[in-house]
């Protein structure tokens, strides 16, 4: 397991895509893969990317284990205001947290790990 000060290291050192970045059709959505060169330490991290109909999300593996995850959801609604939701709130915009917003402890956009109940 990628220790919390082992992964900020790797985080904070400056990086290198090798290769120009295409996306592969797959199913209804499109997928990314690339290598990613920590230029100082030399360790080689994988960058994954997804957009579907309803969200994108890029998540930034070492040694298979993700150490950073993004994730947009462009259709959400607030299940209070029942507004459509396509930023952070603007509380957390400028706030270093924890983790992301929309990452739940056990590392899964929805708290859960599987696929979403259709």
């Amino acid at each position: 397991m990628v220790t919390r000060a082992e992964a900020e290291r790797i985080i904070a050192e400056p990086k290198v895509i090798g290769a120009n970045l295409s996306w592969k059709k797959d199913g209804q959505g499109q997928r990314l893969e690339a290598k990613v060169l920590c230029e100082e330490s030399g360790e080689m991290l994988v960058l994954r990317g997804y957009q579907g109909k309803r969200n994108r999300s890029f998540a930034l593996l070492y040694r298979n284990e993700p150490i950073r995850k993004y994730t947009v959801h462009s259709r959400h609604i607030d299940p209070v205001t029942r507004e459509r939701v396509t930023d952070p709130p603007q509380a957390l915009l400028g706030r270093r947290m924890a983790r992301p917003p929309g990452l739940h402890s056990n590392g899964h956009p929805h708290g859960r790990s599987g696929r979403r109940a259709g």
